[in-house]
């Protein structure tokens, strides 16, 4: 029994170390910015300098920057810093929504 849990623990450890080195290699590329503003069809232009993730679906961004438009209004939005968890299902629909954003100095 105890060999079994080693090697679960084991295996688990492997693959969060795996996730934190793939998730956060993905982040930084300019392939992934690309990505996310490709899923909003040039409403919302999403970029930022460097990004993280130490848990799952969690991000952290600095100098984020969104430029969107609608039919009646255009806006930008910055923020030095900011933080929040990425809706998988929506985005898997080519939506990107964020819960829970917390962010401190936006213009």
């Amino acid at each position: 029994m105890k060999r079994i849990l080693v090697r679960v623990g084991i295996i688990v450890a492997i693959v969060a170390a795996v996730y934190l080195v793939v998730v956060n290699v993905a982040l930084n590329l300019p392939a992934t910015q690309a990505f996310f503003n490709s899923t909003q069809g040039g409403k919302v232009i999403l970029s930022w300098d460097r990004a993280w993730s130490w848990f799952p679906l969690r991000l952290s961004v600095t100098n984020l920057k969104v430029n969107g438009q609608s039919w009646s209004q255009q806006f930008e939005v910055t923020a030095p810093s900011a933080t929040g968890a990425i809706d998988l299902p929506a985005l898997l629909t080519r939506t990107i929504r964020f819960n829970d954003i917390r962010s401190a100095d936006v213009t």
